[in-house]
């Protein structure tokens, strides 16, 4: 028996599990950790006047694919898979149509997945681009967390005036 045919043998009988985790917390907090490493590795790149900031734009892309994931899974209970941000942008805006607002955003953040990993597609990030790139994960990070805050305030019939006002101000940075 191959390795092939034992793994999926074992997922259908519900023994075999993905590494991935069906909990959406999970990939908030993963999603956290990216931007926060995408900002560290853009300072040191900076101190250093690198001229390719590839490392923080690729964290970026990292940091809004699990914000998106996460948010597709707490909403929908489905895990998608792949990378591609304008395609779970796309997904993230069946469910609310203001993810539209990300859509330009993640077109332009996916240039820096592939490219920025391997050298036959190589391309070197200026820093201006890496600087968006972290502009925009943080927006998207914003909106995500504030949704959850306020969606979550209103399910506990706790929502407040501030709940509101944080969701706003993260809906007005995102035009």
């Amino acid at each position: 028996m191959t390795a092939e045919i034992l793994l999926i043998l074992l997922k259908e009988m519900g023994l075999f599990c993905m590494a991935d985790s069906k909990d959406y917390q999970d990939w908030y907090y993963k999603a956290a950790i990216d931007l926060k490493s995408a900002k560290t590795l853009f300072h040191a790149e900076a101190e250093e006047d690198n001229i390719d900031y590839s490392i923080s734009s690729f964290n970026c892309q990292q940091c809004i694919e699990k914000y998106l994931k996460g948010f597709i899974l707490k909403n929908t209970d489905n895990l998608l898979t792949g990378h591609d941000l304008s395609f779970l942008c796309k997904k993230a805006s069946n469910i609310d149509v203001f993810f539209r607002k990300f859509r330009d955003d993640c077109k332009f953040v996916d240039n820096f997945y592939v490219e920025t990993r391997y050298p036959a597609s190589f391309i070197i990030v200026k820093k201006h681009e890496a600087e968006d790139c972290l502009k925009i994960a943080a927006k998207i990070a914003d909106f995500v967390l504030s949704y959850e805050k306020v969606l979550t305030s209103k399910l506990k019939g706790k929502l407040t005036k501030q709940d509101i006002e944080d969701m706003e101000n993260a809906q007005n940075q995102a035009e």
